[in-house]
C-alpha cells in the first residue's frame, strides 16, 4: 500500500509540475499581450484568498507558486493563517480568480501533500468514508 501512495503521490506531482508550467506559459501571454498592447486593460489590486492549506510546507508553496506566476503576488497571510493576501495585474474579477487558484493550485498541492488516495478512514473503524 505504501508503494502505491507514493507512485500516487509521484504522479499528482508530475501532473501539478505540467499544470504549473502550462499556466506559467499562460499567464506570461497575457502579461506580453497586455504590455505590448497600446491599449492597457490593467485592473490591479488586491484579492484575499481563503486558505485551506494549514502546514507551513502547503502554505509556502501555494505562496510561491502564486508568486513565480506572471502578474501575480503573494503579498501576506493573515495572523490565523486562513487567509493569503495576492496583489494581481487582473482583478477585475477577484471571485474568480480566487476560485481559480483554489481549484487549480490548491486542490492539486493538497491531494500530494496530504496524500489524499481515497475516502479517508473514519476513526476507529477499517471502513471509509465516500465522497472525501
Amino acid at each position: 500500500m505504501t508503494v502505491i501512495r507514493l507512485l500516487v503521490a509521484l504522479v499528482r506531482t508530475l501532473i501539478l509540475f505540467v499544470y504549473f508550467l502550462w499556466e506559467i506559459v499562460l499567464a506570461n501571454l497575457k502579461v506580453a499581450v497586455c504590455v505590448l498592447s497600446p491599449i492597457r486593460n490593467l485592473k490591479p489590486g488586491f484579492v484575499a484568498i481563503p486558505l485551506e492549506a494549514q502546514t507551513d510546507t502547503e502554505i509556502t508553496i501555494l505562496a510561491n507558486m502564486i508568486t513565480l506566476t506572471p502578474g501575480t503576488l503573494s503579498v501576506e497571510i493573515s495572523d490565523d493563517r486562513k487567509i493569503l493576501f495576492i496583489h494581481t495585474l487582473f482583478a477585475e474579477e477577484p471571485e474568480e480568480l480566487v476560485e481559480g487558484i483554489k481549484r487549480s493550485f490548491e486542490r492539486r498541492l493538497l491531494k500530494i501533500t496530504r496524500g489524499l488516495l481515497f475516502g479517508k478512514r473514519e476513526a476507529g473503524s477499517g471502513k471509509r468514508r465516500s465522497g472525501e
